[in-house]
């Protein structure tokens, strides 16, 4: 523990000797299981709780962590430098055979549907006038693949697309 500007008590990062210290990890099935009863949990019990987005956060030393991220420290000795990518898509699965760095552009590369505010509920898809557009994301900028009379041609030229230019795609 440290003190930040205010003098308030600031939790530092875990450090892979400590977290040794509280779980045992399975690379093979991405669980987390505490080593010793812990509060309400007990010795072997699988440690984490899933977060409203889907993800496993586990708590060590009043600190909340996603297990993902856990599960890098465990392997590697040291958290991620950059974001990481579920490549199976499933937020859940923390097997460090499903987990790969990546920056901002190359993690959302791996999205397969829609964000929650898309009026068309279709990952590159959108209503524009009478048609369906058909965009995709590349190095930042919004690249228009083109106008089509139905969402479905719109989105099966959408993933054309992203099958050329989003080498993180996973599908």
């Amino acid at each position: 523990m440290t003190k930040d500007l205010n003098s308030r008590t600031v939790a530092q990062p875990i450090s892979a000797t400590r977290l040794r210290e509280f779980l045992t990890y399975s690379p093979n099935t991405g669980l987390f299981r505490w080593k010793n009863d812990h509060g309400k949990m007990k010795s072997g019990q699988a440690a984490g709780t899933i977060t409203s987005y889907g993800y496993i956060q586990i708590c060590l030393d009043w600190r909340m962590y996603k297990a993902h991220r856990l599960a890098w420290l465990y392997i590697h000795g040291h958290m991620p430098e950059r974001q990481l990518d579920h490549i199976n898509h499933n937020r859940t699965d923390n097997r460090i055979s499903n987990l790969r760095e990546a920056t901002p552009s190359e993690n959302a590369q791996n999205r397969v549907g829609a964000q929650r505010n898309s009026k068309s509920g279709i990952l590159g898809v959108h209503k524009f006038k009478n048609k369906w557009r058909a965009f995709i994301q590349i190095n930042g900028k919004t690249k228009n693949i083109g106008d089509f009379d139905t969402s479905e041609q719109a989105r099966d030229a959408y993933l054309r697309a992203k099958r050329q230019l989003h080498p993180y795609w996973n599908i």
